[in-house]
């Protein structure tokens, strides 16, 4: 679920509020609320402060000019390609990442490498 902040998640149309609400209350557990969670759903929590999808945009800011010095538009976008999709494989990984399966791990003592 994307982040929203508390002002846009008050303005969010009731069904929409209502299926945010809806997610968060079908994956927990009976008895097992998460504080945490539930307030992030609810924009009660701060924003990140730096995305991956930042982060990529701050490199290309950093680090284009010098390594794409000489390039012509095609070197320059097979260049960008990988890293864009790197940054995208990531990305969805880690949003089909549950809080229930870092708690699975943790209490397996598997180490996530």
């Amino acid at each position: 679920m994307r982040f929203l902040s508390y002002d846009k998640v008050a303005r969010l149309p009731v069904p929409e509020l209502m299926k945010r609400v809806d997610a968060y209350v079908e994956k927990v557990k009976p008895g097992k609320t998460d504080r945490i969670e539930a307030a992030a759903v609810l924009g009660m929590v701060e924003p990140p402060k730096i995305t991956v999808t930042r982060a990529l945009e701050l490199f290309w800011q950093i680090a284009e000019k010098d390594r794409t010095r000489g390039k012509d538009e095609d070197q320059i976008r097979r260049w960008k390609n990988p890293r864009k999709k790197a940054v995208a494989n990531f990305v969805k990984v880690i949003e089909e990442i549950s809080s229930d399966d870092l708690l699975d791990c943790s209490a397996r003592n598997v180490g996530i490498s």
